[in-house]
């Protein structure tokens, strides 16, 4: 008996910010740059240096594991 497996692809992509797949906007302080997410509905979620209002969740940009534990519960994954 061949056992069946769910194939799943997906791909982390930096860059493509104005493309329409779903991401997680970067945001740094020190770039004085105004955020993307306002104008962009397929921005799931903000990673952020600094505080910041927003009606999606704030990641701590520094915080690599809080980010990958979102990635996973974002797309379902078991992990």
């Amino acid at each position: 008996m061949v056992p069946s497996f769910a194939i799943r692809t997906h791909v982390l992509a930096i860059a493509y910010k104005r493309d329409r797949h779903p991401k997680i906007e970067a945001h740094r302080k020190e770039t004085g740059q105004p955020l993307i997410a306002p104008e962009d509905e397929t921005i799931v979620a903000v990673a952020s240096d600094t505080s910041v209002t927003i009606d999606r969740p704030v990641l701590d940009l520094n915080d690599t594991a809080s980010i990958a534990n979102f990635i996973a519960q974002h797309l379902k994954l078991d992990v």
